[in-house]
């Protein structure tokens, strides 16, 4: 339940959502970002190619039916065991500021638990800084390769 009063369900995503998703994440993100995310997206729909990130899991926000918000996690194998990362986490603008991105990052922390991270990290644009050091977040000095855009956060979730 989001806080204003507003039944929210977080769901696994299913390749049905992509192109919702896709816009979501489209309107949240520059143009090369998004264009970022529709690669990332195809190539996880396409089984016959050996990828770099383990354990991707997506989920979506649904109010209503309809689709308000995304995020994943996934752990990439040149990160340390303990380490996953949040995937193109946004929420549409109109569900912003009532606990739809808290919710999908708290699914998001629970399913990397589940696979024994001890530490959660993400690539923050500049607008969703203030976001992330809200829920714990703090700035990384590590260095984590693939080097991504953005400004490196993490937190310890174990």
């Amino acid at each position: 339940m989001g806080r204003a009063g507003l039944k929210v369900v977080i769901r696994a995503y299913a390749e049905a959502d992509k192109r919702e998703t896709l816009q979501i994440i489209g309107k949240g993100f520059t143009n090369r970002e998004a264009s970022l995310a529709r690669y990332h997206f195809g190539i996880n729909a396409d089984k016959g190619r050996k990828h770099v990130w383990v354990g991707l899991k997506r989920f979506v926000a649904l109010v209503n039916g309809r689709i308000v918000g995304t995020a994943g996690t996934y752990r990439s194998v040149y990160y340390p065991k303990q380490f996953m990362a949040l995937d193109w986490e946004a929420v549409l603008s109109e569900f912003q500021g009532i606990g739809i991105g808290t919710l999908l990052l708290n699914r998001s922390i629970k399913y990397a638990k589940s696979k024994g991270a001890r530490w959660l990290f993400v690539y923050s644009t500049k607008n969703a800084m203030g976001f992330y050091k809200k829920l714990k977040f703090a700035k990384s000095s590590r260095t984590l390769k693939p080097v991504e855009d953005g400004i490196l956060y993490e937190r310890k979730i174990a």
